[in-house]
């Protein structure tokens, strides 16, 4: 039973590496094309495809492994996937609004990074 739970909490936090990584390679990739690019419509479905395929599927690989481990922590687990959903609002106001609030994400990082290593405590 615990090598089992170590190997997702591994899962967990490696796909908590990949969530912020695309978040941020979306947003370098939008501020690096956006003086480059002449239609925004364009970039915007770049942006859309880009998360599509890589930073939802993170969060949801995430979120699917959080469902896994919910009868063994309840409380620790709904508090991340409230963390979750507010990346994922926060995420999606970036692509709909390119307004960008990188306190927020840093917070929610630090939020969601704690609850993992209360888990790993348990």
């Amino acid at each position: 039973m615990n090598l089992a739970l170590n190997i997702n909490i591994s899962k967990l936090n490696d796909l908590y590496d990949q969530i912020f990584d695309y978040f941020d390679l979306t947003i370098y990739d939008f501020e690096t094309n956006f003086d480059n690019s002449n239609s925004l419509k364009k970039l915007k479905n770049k942006l859309d495809t880009f998360s599509d395929k890589h930073f939802r599927s993170a969060l949801n690989d995430f979120n699917d492994e959080i469902a896994n481990l919910k009868n063994i922590f309840p409380n620790e687990l709904f508090k991340i996937e409230k963390i979750t959903e507010e990346i994922k609002k926060s995420f999606n106001k970036f692509i709909d609004q390119k307004a960008f609030d990188y306190e927020l994400i840093s917070n929610l990082k630090l939020n969601l990074s704690d609850q993992l290593k209360k888990i790993q405590k348990i």
